[in-house]
């Protein structure tokens, strides 16, 4: 009965030391693509320059601004804000709820 119980515990071991190595390797191949995703990401931004990405918001709280009071007007402002400051404009983000 001993060696059952010396056998199991070892077995244990034997079973949290493989998790242990496949969480590890888990984890290694998630810093890998983590570590592609920046490198694409820098080489994009490298090519492209300066990068930007609008996000357009209807808003109540806004004071009834007569300028940003539509999501059409909102995309053109940025739009032309961005260009003015050199940045390409590379998605566009839009949340029609309003607050």
């Amino acid at each position: 009965m001993k060696c059952l119980k010396n056998e199991l515990k070892r077995q244990s071991r034997l079973s949290l030391r493989a998790q242990a190595f496949r969480h590890a390797w888990q984890v290694k191949q998630f810093l890998y693509c983590v570590r592609a995703a920046l490198e694409e990401e820098r080489i994009l931004v490298k090519q492209r320059g300066n990068i930007a990405a609008i996000y357009c918001r209807l808003s109540r709280d806004d004071g009834g601004d007569a300028e940003s009071n539509s999501i059409s007007s909102q995309r053109m402002m940025l739009s032309r804000f961005a260009k003015e400051q050199g940045f390409q404009v590379y998605s566009e983000y839009i949340d029609d709820w309003r607050s």
